[in-house]
């Protein structure tokens, strides 16, 4: 039987998709996100809210293959919850590789769950982004996950669609002040009642242990 779902980008991200950048080697990332709704149903009543916590590691030594992997627990205070933890993987390279011209590019997958048609949402993507001087990084590819899992409120299949995004250091405010926007396709409707609050815990060589916090 197929079951309502939405499908939660957890591998290293912009805000709601995947990004084509990718934890460096040894690098443990922990992410806490917690989605809730921001409006009620057609019934008066509120979807749970959903909260997500895991960690992505760095495996890739290589500078021009980069790799990582990661688990997340899911609980979102329905039947699925005993079903709790989904994988994901990324492979990705940086812009430049193929030609001075040539767009960072990133194929993965999440969402890879443990119970068939229920929580094996198995979403497998494709991206390509460019760095644009001063204007900032633009981001597009596609999705494509499982039809009998990623359903919307109307039982329609919501399981494909576009990537957008554009993200930028800010670093006329401050080099630490990053900004993105995106856009994924295919779960409008599961999406825009839902509001995503991200901590990530992070630590890089180049400035100190932090979190930071998007809304």
């Amino acid at each position: 039987m197929a079951v309502t779902n939405a499908s939660w980008a957890t591998p290293t991200p912009h805000v709601w998709i995947p990004s084509t950048d990718a934890q460096p080697f040894k690098t443990l990332h922990l992410t806490i996100d917690n989605f809730f709704p921001v409006r009620p149903e057609a019934t008066g009543g509120y979807k749970p809210s959903t909260l997500i916590l895991g960690p992505t590691v760095g495996l890739s030594p290589f500078k021009n293959v980069q790799a990582e992997a990661g688990l997340d627990v899911v609980k979102n205070g329905t039947a699925l919850d005993a079903y709790p933890v989904y994988f994901n993987f990324k492979l990705s390279t940086p812009e430049g590789l193929l030609g001075s011209y040539s767009p960072a590019l990133a194929a993965g997958a999440y969402g890879l769950g443990t119970r068939s048609d229920k929580t094996n949402q198995n979403v497998f993507y494709g991206l390509a982004a460019k760095t644009v001087a001063i204007v900032g990084r633009f981001t597009a590819g596609y999705y494509v996950g499982n039809s009998r899992v990623l359903i919307d409120e109307t039982g329609a299949k919501a399981n494909r669609g576009v990537l957008l995004a554009w993200d930028r250091k800010m670093v006329e405010i401050s080099d630490r002040l990053w900004a993105a926007i995106d856009y994924k396709g295919g779960e409008i409707g599961v999406r825009s009642s839902q509001h995503r609050r991200r901590v990530e815990i992070f630590s890089e060589d180049e400035r100190p242990f932090g979190v930071r916090l998007l809304q």
